[in-house]
């Protein structure tokens, strides 16, 4: 499922990478009341699913709660027993693409290149992260059907 809903009414998103267990609910709070209710937990960092899964009982519907860093099929599948609500991925990981895609699971896929940005579109995928945004003019240029968020490294 594309994401473009859901970024557009949340075009800010607070990560959480590396962030103490015991300071997540701080680290959201602070985030939401400055007016970024739409979280990422990096699946690379300690105590991810945990936080997912605090942060969704903690906030409810007031805030929106995904899982980045979805590289493996495995990943997708523990982020969503977690609660995440939507994936994020660094790249075009094929399989993830297709699990994804044949669950109608919100993804927001991480795009460098064009080749990239043509794989995401393959799967339905209109709505990209430009992962780093540093390459956004470059990687944008010569495709005009993708809508693209910048992401900051």
């Amino acid at each position: 499922m594309d994401t473009y809903d859901l970024v557009s009414k949340h075009p800010l998103l607070a990560i959480l990478r590396n962030v103490p267990l015991e300071k997540t609910i701080d680290y959201a709070e602070a985030a939401a009341q400055g007016g970024a209710p739409f979280f990422e937990g990096a699946l690379n960092s300690p105590h991810a699913l945990e936080q997912i899964t605090m942060l969704r009982t903690h906030f409810g519907d007031r805030c929106t709660v995904g899982a980045g860093t979805a590289i493996t099929v495995e990943r997708c599948k523990a982020a969503l027993d977690a609660g995440a609500q939507f994936l994020l991925t660094p790249g075009t990981p094929l399989d993830v693409f297709s699990y994804c895609a044949e669950n109608d699971i919100a993804l927001l896929p991480g795009v460098l290149t064009p080749t990239d940005v043509a794989t995401s579109l393959q799967f339905g995928y209109k709505t990209m992260k430009l992962f780093p945004a540093t390459t956004s003019r470059t990687c944008r240029a010569p495709l005009t059907a993708p809508t693209t968020w910048p992401s900051a490294a």
